[in-house]
Parts: structure tokens; sequence; C-alpha cells
């Protein structure tokens, strides 16, 4: 995938970020990849092991302007939903909420994650959501200013 250019084959109709500079967990083998089933030593040590780079795909359909965010977004649940979730992943989700994930994703070149942050919002959207959301689980109003309060409250883009 172009970093610069990802997905051209759909211009016009989707439009794409490949979000970088950020750091993130490692990834390891799940159980169904033949991993270890996770202790929970092993997550804590996990979540503590902030420093691999990753790139995350950010997508607009341009025709109903929804905005599917990468793993940088926080996941957008209802209070309902949340309280599903194991103890662990409740404390890094905010219910109702449009965040951005800061605590699994970590700046390592705050100029790129700022380039990064510009072109995304530039997209005008109704809808918001991540790739991870249960069905129906999404932000309904102004994507573009939700998001750039989101992004402002991580200080993540300079001089805005």
């Amino acid at each position: 995938m172009n970093p610069d250019n990802p997905l051209p084959q759909f211009a016009g109709q989707l439009d794409a970020v490949l979000f970088r500079g950020l750091l993130g967990v490692r990834d390891k083998p799940t159980p169904f990849e033949g991993g270890p089933e996770p202790t929970l030593f092993g997550v804590m040590k996990m979540m503590m092991s902030i420093d691999d780079p990753v790139d995350e795909l950010w997508i607009r359909h341009a025709e109903s302007g929804t905005v599917v965010g990468g793993e940088n977004l926080g996941w957008i649940l209802s209070e309902k939903t949340l309280k599903t979730f194991p103890w662990m992943m409740r404390t890094v989700m905010k219910a109702n909420t449009v965040f951005i994930q800061d605590k699994f994703r970590k700046v390592a070149d705050a100029e790129q994650v700022a380039a990064c942050w510009r072109r995304v919002l530039a997209w005008r959207g109704q809808a918001l959501m991540g790739y991870h959301e249960p069905p129906g689980e999404a932000f309904f109003g102004d994507v573009q200013g939700t998001l750039a309060k989101a992004v402002k409250a991580v200080r993540q883009l300079p001089h805005n």
C-alpha cells in the first residue's frame, strides 16, 4: 500500500489516509493463530510494551459521509455495550464518547501524526466508527468538528 496514496483504485469513492508516526503494542499470535491463551501477567506486560511502529488505515466513504477510523480512534460504544466488556477493557474505554486512543497508540513522530490528522480532519462526515464496534454503534453528527475536539484534547495537532 502506498503510504501517500493508499487505495488509489477507489479514488472518488473512498478517501484514505494511512495514518503513520505512531507506536503501538506488538502484534502477537492469538490463540486462534496458534498463540498461547493470554494470562493477566501477559496482558499487563503487553500493555507496557508500546514500542512497535504501527500504521492505521482511516477511510471515508464519500457518498455516505461515513468515516472509519483506525486503532487510534477509541471505540465508540454505548453504556450498555461497555458494561458487557471485561474490567480491564472498561478502564480504557469511554461510553458515548469520541476520543483518541492515546494509551495504546503513542506518538513517535509528532510531525507525521499532525500531517495525518490534517488530512483526516479535512473530511466532512455524518457517521464515525472504528473497525471493531458492534453493528449500529457509532457516532452520528458533525464528524469533522467532533473529531477535531478529540484530537485537540490529546494535543496531537500543534497550534490547534
